[in-house]
């Protein structure tokens, strides 16, 4: 099995390593991302919109994700924290995302238990991304949730961003969503 996978396994499974071991050829994240993306935009049933048009905008938004993420933490690293990296933080954020995946499952359960499964992956797949940012970097895990809590300002404006170009483009009906 491919390094990469192996990684992604390891990474899902809460086995860490140093940022020096998450090296991997450029091609190998991004077109994990794009597979993430594209599954993202085919499982999309709330937006209305063309098959190609779900898959682009996923594919894009994901890739802005991990990019806005990895750049995030490192300038956190080497200019607030006046730390140095070796290396680029982007193939772990990408391995940490897989967690995604994981959320195609929650379709098969019924409505209640899928709320509170979707909950609960969100919640694992912050605690994945944090652990291993901690390990590879060798920092406390309350380092790293505060540079991740620092960050959900870009992440809410990247959100606000790319719900306000679906909505311009009517691709969501926010009146034909349940209410909650």
């Amino acid at each position: 099995m491919p390094k990469f996978f192996c990684d992604m396994l390891d990474v899902l499974g809460l086995r860490f390593k140093p940022l020096s071991s998450y090296i991997y050829p450029s091609w190998q994240p991004l077109a994990w991302l794009v597979l993430i993306g594209v599954i993202g935009g085919i499982d999309a049933e709330v937006f209305k919109t063309g098959v190609i048009e779900r898959i682009a905008f996923f594919v894009t938004l994901n890739l802005a994700e991990a990019l806005l993420l990895s750049v995030w933490l490192m300038v956190w690293w080497r200019y607030v924290l006046k730390r140095p990296i070796q290396g680029s933080l982007f193939p772990l954020v990408t391995l940490a995302t897989s967690v995604q995946l994981l959320e195609l499952f929650t379709r098969l359960l019924p409505d209640g238990i899928a709320l509170y499964a979707a909950v609960s992956l969100a919640f694992y797949g912050v605690f994945v991304l944090m652990t291993a940012v901690a390990v590879a970097l060798n920092e406390k895990r309350s380092t790293v949730l505060l540079a991740l809590l620092a960050y959900l300002p870009a992440a809410m404006g990247l959100f606000q961003i790319a719900m306000g170009m679906a909505l311009k483009w009517s691709w969501i009906d926010l009146s034909a969503l349940p209410a909650q």
